[in-house]
């Protein structure tokens, strides 16, 4: 679940790529496991997102070796999401067919 600071301003949707970096939570504490601005993920796909409100719920793809790590960030509210531009490749995607 993301606040609106931590995530793009015109709202996610299934599809988009985005990068996650890691972030100082709530309070302006260190970040756990690195320093805040370190690339989480360099590019991953959103595969649901809810309507943005205060907070929105956006569910990636992440790669297997990466999740114990973003979810670690992202349940401290450590995590920051910025949009991809259009044809970036994701590290990982669903396979169609």
């Amino acid at each position: 679940v993301l606040s609106a600071p931590q995530r793009p301003s015109r709202p996610l949707e299934a599809g988009d790529v985005v990068r996650a970096f890691l972030v100082a939570g709530d309070g302006g504490e260190e970040a756990a496991g690195g320093r805040p601005g370190d690339v989480l993920l360099s590019a991953v796909r959103v595969v649901a997102a809810d309507a943005p409100t205060d907070a929105a719920a956006v569910s990636l793809l992440v790669p297997v070796d990466d999740a114990a790590a973003v979810v670690a960030a992202a349940a401290g509210g450590q995590v920051a999401l910025v949009r991809l531009a259009d044809g970036t490749r994701p590290l990982v995607d669903t396979t169609v067919g």
